[in-house]
């Protein structure tokens, strides 16, 4: 557990946002000039541009995703939560503070583990070529968190049920006040929270599992560890 602390104290530079994230970033949500590098993975990158550039292909499905994420309501047209996005990305590549995730970061057990999940056609979307979309996107983020050591931030707990399917995720005792001031820390630093501060954040890290009375499943010696105060 000291080194589960140690790791959500670090000066982190850079965090992936997670796709419960991406409502409050459509609607104006992301700081203009946050203090953190943020990360996502090339597949969201090409579907919100296919999106915003009209295709009702992908407008749908990235709309779709986007909700079944954050079911929250917020006003406005799919069409201006999918520009909004768009924009705030924009905005962050021509800030130099968006970093892309590739095939060349995937990790050969991350994807191993992931290889049967999120199965059936909806998850489906041509980006050149036609990939299961949450598949891909999943084993970037994870497989760029094993190898950095970077956070994750979402705003609801979705993905990692999702994600407990293939590996083990432990909710970490919300007892320790450093590792809510560090949630807090990050947290404040990507997001603006339009509509007040009522809104709860989860804040998580890729970790080997030693010393942890939860075994791992599929990938020997890794957990997604969060915190949920």
């Amino acid at each position: 557990m000291d080194s589960i602390l140690e790791r959500f104290n670090d000066e982190q530079g850079s965090v992936v946002i997670g796709l419960s994230t991406l409502k409050t970033i459509g609607t104006g949500g992301l700081l203009e000039r946050p203090g953190i590098r943020v990360v996502i993975p090339d597949n969201l990158k090409r579907l919100v541009s296919a999106a915003a550039e009209g295709s009702d292909e992908h407008i749908k499905f990235l709309v779709k995703i986007i909700n079944d994420y954050d079911p929250s309501i917020v006003d406005g047209s799919d069409a201006e939560l999918v520009n909004g996005l768009y924009r705030a990305f924009r905005n962050l590549s021509e800030m130099n503070m968006l970093s892309i995730i590739t095939d060349d970061d995937i990790d050969t057990d991350v994807a191993e583990a992931l290889a049967e999940g999120f199965l059936g056609p909806e998850n489906e979307i041509s980006l050149s070529p036609k990939r299961n979309f949450l598949r891909e996107y999943f084993t970037k983020t994870i497989s760029w968190c094993k190898k950095t050591g970077g956070l994750i931030i979402e705003k609801t707990r979705r993905g990692f049920n999702d994600l407990g399917h293939y590996i083990a995720t432990l909710q970490l005792p919300d007892r320790f006040d450093d590792m809510v001031l560090s949630k807090k820390k990050y947290v404040d630093k990507v997001f603006s929270f339009p509509g007040g501060k009522g809104t709860k954040w989860f804040v998580a890290l890729v970790s080997g599992g030693a010393g942890f009375a939860y075994p791992p499943l599929g990938i020997p010696g890794l957990i997604i560890a969060f915190v949920d105060p």
